[in-house]
């Protein structure tokens, strides 16, 4: 997904950025038992913090490598059983 549209400065810390996201994606309706998104940062990202407008069932963190990556990406992992688009298409 590019990120000119998610990403931006914060206002309050100018050298800090926020991405927001969907917790979905655009479909029209998804009903899911169990949900699983995966968030892979830039290398070097640090400071990360994750707000959630709604309650999950795990946060984890983990670091995905590719190809050129020295050090890790940082991957944010977010589980949730029962997820349904009327509830849960929202910014995170």
């Amino acid at each position: 997904m590019p990120t000119k549209y998610h990403l931006s400065h914060d206002k309050n810390h100018p050298e800090f950025f926020v991405l927001k996201v969907p917790f979905l994606h655009e479909y029209d309706n998804i009903i899911s038992e169990n949900y699983t998104l995966k968030v892979i940062l830039p290398e070097g990202s640090t400071k990360i913090k994750v707000y959630l407008p709604f309650e999950v069932d795990s946060i984890e963190r983990d670091l995905h490598y590719s190809t050129l990556d020295y050090i890790g990406r940082p991957v944010i992992i977010i589980k949730k059983a029962n997820v349904v688009s009327l509830l849960h298409k929202k910014e995170f």
